[in-house]
């Protein structure tokens, strides 16, 4: 017990300088600073930050309701508009709750969760292979694929929630009994509960392939009966924990149109470039393709030999895990040569589940993908490893896999960051360093006020553009972290009926009879005046800022009332 805690230890610890190095300087600044490495930057982890502190609030509060979120004020049960991630929310809630700083509770998640993966993959492959070295290049192919710390994961953070896959891969590996379908269902559970959308398909799905192929077959069909099981009755768990969220899709069946995402990734997918494309969970550096295709090919000359080893069996179990999270990855139509075609298996999965002609974007489905991937690459660096220690007598087997692994590790790297010998669909250069904006802080003595006054509140100025309107709308409710009146401005995977034309009020603003009408349909009581440039600058936001301090230096309106302002913010009480 000890020595496994001592691995586990050291698996962190060089896991942890490694995301810290490639993440660097966000290590040196988690308490104030925020990735922005890509256009979803600006608003989505903004909402991640928002949604796990308002339910670490709501679950600490006798006066708060968990569904009653505080943004779309006045629609009720507003957190059901977007996803919940409760499977981040204890990781998140164990930080923010004794310090009350988002940013700093988010960069730990975020950084966490990229070490534990990449640490249960190095100890998963270890146990697989008994070498540490293989370990260590399972453990790097998971973060040499840009998808963790630069495409999309960064943006939405419980997406990186994803340690919990490779001990579901080691589990479905082994014998399921009374303890190990325990395991597997909590597990499960676990990892469907970070994302219902994206990570519990992710995970169910291969799994419900393995109990398929395990049915098929009479000697292995009490164990595909017992997977199932687990598999089902985590599913059984999941949809009742979301209820509310899916009862709202059937209540308004209007909704897949209320959204600032309407319409956006359904376009073809490029083969054969476009899985290792940007936003590809599975688009791992060539270098390890390539070591996984040479690991392979020895594997099956030696099988073909005669000489089948003990890991021959979880070959197999890895490489279904990385095609079947490739294939459910794809959409319902890929491009190639520039003919457009339908996948046949992305349809007729379709037919069967029909909520996965809802998912907007299937590349995110592709994490298992991407397990599966990491777990191939280290099995496959022991299979050439053994056999370049057997045929090179002139060094010490050990210190061959280590010079192997390395010149493995810094290959990797350097595709990674500077995209050498890779498509141009894996995207351009990297930065030297990783790109940062400072997150909205809390320590106004305005947002004091308004913690303490209370009331429904809206913050200006925004605009009305779809992906412009989003920023500011991220920025207000990110901000209301820190005060959590009800607030008109808000930002989810979608919006209330009513959202659009309130916000087309307050545009209005500070117009008196618009102001009116909305005191009279919201309660209205308080506007906060963003004046610092937390989004990029522009004419319109500029004159919009000069007017309301215009309001403020003249104090000439009868139904607005400053009443607290510094360098950043102004408050007026609408009378």
């Amino acid at each position: 017990m000890l020595r496994a805690a001592r691995r586990l230890a050291g698996s962190l610890l060089l896991y942890g300088v490694v995301v810290c190095w490639l993440t660097w300087p966000l290590a040196a600044n988690v308490r104030t600073q925020l990735p922005i490495t890509s256009f979803g930057g600006a608003f989505d982890p903004l909402y991640t930050a928002w949604v796990l502190a308002w339910e670490t609030h709501a679950l600490g509060s006798a006066n708060t309701t968990l569904l009653g979120a505080n943004i779309y004020h006045p629609t009720p049960d507003a957190l059901v508009y977007g996803p919940p991630a409760f499977g981040a929310l204890p990781y998140f809630a164990v930080v923010f709750g004794p310090t009350g700083n988002p940013a700093l509770a988010l960069n730990i998640l975020f950084l966490g969760s990229a070490v534990l993966t990449a640490s249960f993959l190095h100890i998963v492959t270890r146990d697989w292979t008994g070498s540490a070295t293989a370990g260590l290049v399972a453990g790097c192919t998971f973060l040499a694929s840009r998808w963790l710390f630069w495409s999309f994961a960064v943006t939405a953070p419980q997406l990186a929630v994803v340690f919990y896959l490779p001990l579901i891969v080691d589990r479905a590996a082994r014998p399921l009994r009374g303890r190990g379908m325990l395991a597997l269902f909590l597990l499960v559970l676990a990892q469907g509960l970070a994302d219902l959308v994206y990570l519990a398909p992710a995970a169910m799905l291969p799994l419900l392939v393995i109990a398929g192929a395990r049915l098929a077959r009479g000697r292995t069909r009490a164990e595909g009966l017992r997977l199932l099981a687990a598999v089902a009755l985590a599913g059984v768990v999941l949809v009742a924990v979301h209820w509310p969220w899916l009862a709202l899709a059937r209540a308004v069946p209007e909704l897949s149109r209320q959204t600032p995402w309407y319409g956006v990734g359904l376009d073809p997918l490029d083969l054969p470039w476009g899985p290792l494309g940007w936003l590809s969970p599975v688009a791992v550096p060539t270098v390890g393709l390539a070591v996984i295709a040479l690991g392979a090919v020895k594997a099956l000359v030696r099988r073909w030999r005669g000489a089948p080893a003990a890991r021959d069996r979880l070959w197999k179990h890895a490489a279904l895990w990385a095609i079947v999270g490739t294939a459910i990855s794809l959409p319902l139509q890929v491009r190639w040569n520039g003919a457009v075609v339908v996948l046949p298996h992305v349809a007729l999965a379709q037919s069967w589940l029909p909520f996965l002609s809802f998912l907007r974007m299937p590349q995110r489905l592709g994490v298992s993908g991407l397990v599966g991937l990491a777990l191939l690459g280290g099995l496959a660096f022991a299979e050439l490893a053994s056999g370049a220690a057997t045929a090179a007598r002139l060094a010490p087997a050990g210190l061959l896999r280590a010079g192997f692994a390395i010149a493995l590790v810094v290959g990797m790297y350097l595709q990674y960051t500077r995209g050498i010998g890779e498509p141009a669909a894996y995207g351009p250069p990297l930065p030297h360093a990783y790109p940062l904006r400072a997150a909205v802080r809390g320590d106004s003595p305005v947002l004091r006020v308004l913690r303490t006054s209370g009331g429904p509140t809206l913050e200006l100025p925004f605009k009305l553009s779809r992906f412009d309107a989003i920023k500011h709308q991220a920025v207000a409710m990110y901000r209301s972290i820190f005060y959590w009146q009800p607030l008109l401005n808000g930002y989810a995977s979608y919006w209330p009926r009513d959202f659009p034309e309130l916000m087309t009020l307050a545009h209005r603003l500070p117009d008196p009879q618009a102001l009116q009408e909305l005191r009279s349909r919201t309660g209205l009581r308080f506007v906060l005046i963003r004046l610092a440039e937390e989004v990029p600058r522009d004419a319109e936001q500029a004159a919009a800022r000069s007017l309301w301090r215009g309001i403020a230096a003249r104090r000439d309106r009868s139904d607005l009332e400053l009443v607290a302002a510094d360098d950043e913010l102004l408050l007026f009480r609408v009378r």
